[in-house]
């Protein structure tokens, strides 16, 4: 049974936050596909259902559809992942794209197309001006994500864009980083009016990939058992040193 008082109502969630955004220590947050689901409309599951081919055509004669998995309901997600990725495969092949082009179409329709911003709720804001606060204050503020939206950019160009009017207000930065052995920054927004150190920027970082609605894709997307398979040691590595940090 459903809640009849919201979870950001209860005075015990407040609580928590309060003692979040007050603890000197440094922060990571961890976000899952629950983060950006009012803004997507997307389970874990949901993206994984919704890139498969609606029908059959002349490159996907034959072989499971959307309407199908979804009915269905009775594989792990990761299971289905697989899945998809050798439909996936089968479609490239019977067409002039080749499977990163064809996945990447597929999940950019999913998570920014017309049926994704079906509610636009607050979470996403309300995490990144915790980590506003959190840096002004000087305490340094991460967050991992599994997504492979950047919803949580835009909520921070949202909060920023806030604050801007202002010249004089301190303005957090934020450094958004893919996962590999290089770790690449991808974009970077300078912070403005604050004191200098680790806590002016507030750290991005996607392990599993960036897909962004605007841009090019950052690879690999870890989708299928393979993929989690191959980046398993580095995602857990990171993990491990950010949790020491």
């Amino acid at each position: 049974m459903r809640s009849r008082t919201p979870f950001f109502e209860s005075t015990v969630a407040q609580d928590v936050v309060s003692a979040v955004a007050d603890c000197v220590e440094p922060l990571l947050i961890y976000c899952g596909a629950g983060v950006s689901i009012d803004r997507t409309g997307l389970s874990w599951a949901g993206l994984i259902e919704s890139c498969f081919p609606a029908r059959h055509s002349k490159h996907y004669p034959s072989g499971p559809l959307r309407g199908e998995v979804t009915a269905g309901g009775l594989v792990q997600p990761e299971q289905l992942a697989s899945s998809l990725v050798f439909t996936l495969r089968r479609v490239a092949s019977e067409s002039s794209e080749t499977l990163q082009d064809t996945l990447r179409k597929r999940i950019k329709r999913s998570l920014y197309g017309d049926k994704a911003v079906w509610q636009a709720g607050e979470l996403v804001p309300e995490i990144m001006k915790l980590a506003f606060l959190r840096s002004i204050a000087g305490r340094s503020t991460t967050i991992l994500t599994t997504n492979y939206d950047d919803h949580l950019e835009a909520g921070y160009v949202e909060v920023r864009g806030d604050l801007d009017s202002d010249p004089h207000l301190p303005i957090p930065g934020l450094r958004v980083t893919v996962l590999s052995p290089e770790e690449e920054v991808i974009v970077e927004y300078p912070p403005a009016n604050m004191e200098g150190g680790s806590a002016s920027t507030i750290s991005l970082v996607y392990l599993h990939g960036r897909v962004p609605q605007v841009g090019e894709v950052s690879w690999p997307i870890v989708l299928d058992e393979n993929s989690y398979a191959a980046t398993a040691a580095l995602v857990g590595t990171a993990l491990q040193q950010r949790l020491r940090e």
